[in-house]
Formats: C-alpha cells, structure tokens, sequence
C-alpha cells in the first residue's frame, strides 16, 4: 500500500479501515479464544467431577 495513497485519505476514512482491520483480526482469534475457554473448562470439570452435585 503506498503511503501518499493513505495520506491523501481524511481521519474518517482512516478511521474504517482501521476498524475493518481489528474487526478481521478479532474475527480471526475469536475461535481461538473461544476454543481455549472451552478447552480449560471442560479440563476442570474432567479433573472434578463431583463438583456440580457434591
């Protein structure tokens, strides 16, 4: 991407595509991070079994 192109932009314009950026990335990690909460929940409540019903 050419630096005279991005400068000629205005801030609002800058401002979507900065948005269009972290939204494609937080897109990209979301199962990730999603897959992580689920792996260690599922881990603990493997290791203790009785803890929903003592």
């Amino acid at each position: 991407m050419d630096f005279d192109m991005f400068n000629e932009l205005n801030d609002f314009d800058k401002l979507i595509v900065a948005f269009d950026i972290s939204c494609f990335l937080g897109l990209c990690l979301m199962p990730f991070f999603v897959a992580q909460h689920y792996y260690y929940q599922y881990k603990y409540r493997s290791k203790s079994p009785n803890f929903h019903n003592p």
